[in-house]
């Protein structure tokens, strides 16, 4: 059972934190928007050249970063569902960016590791990611930045206790 309890509007009125719901100032909103514009933003500068779609450079990212793991664990490392994964990894191995492995030790898992042209195309999209935030980051101080770092850290934490079991 989940802590939605703790939600509920009635104890977020009691601790004086009732308000009108104005969707342009909710956080969780403007964190995917926020989110979502700067993956298009990416996408637009990888997705013709490298013909690779924002589900399948997430996948080639945690497969680059974490080599040999299964579908099962991108998902869990990224915002996505089974299906997209899924979808992602067969267009990626058909591409021949990803090659796909009968696990030795589990015979039902499927071990994801990049090619030699995956690892490269990974590559050069991490540097063009690597600007864009950068440039994104830009508007901020240094001090800024590292609030930043924090305040998401703190806010990934509350969200992963909210969303354990009791």
């Amino acid at each position: 059972m989940t802590r939605q309890r703790d939600l509920t509007p009635s104890m977020l009125a009691a601790k004086g934190e009732a308000r009108d719901f104005i969707l342009d100032e909710f956080t969780p909103y403007r964190i995917v928007v926020l989110g979502n514009t700067i993956s298009k933003l990416l996408a637009s500068s990888y997705a013709e050249e490298f013909n690779i779609t924002i589900p399948e450079w997430r996948v080639l990212a945690v497969v680059c970063q974490f080599d040999g793991v299964t579908a099962s664990t991108v998902t869990e490392k990224t915002p996505m569902d089974k299906v997209a994964v899924s979808r992602a990894v067969t267009a990626l191995v058909d591409k021949g960016y990803v090659i796909k492995a009968i696990s030795q030790d589990d015979r039902r898992a499927a071990l994801l590791t990049a090619s030699r042209e995956g690892r490269n195309i990974f590559e050069e999209i991490a540097k063009i990611a690597l600007g864009l935030e950068a440039q994104v980051l830009n508007v901020l101080s240094d001090e800024e930045r590292s609030q930043l770092k924090v305040i998401l850290n703190k806010l990934l934490i509350q969200v992963s206790s909210l969303n354990e079991d009791d």
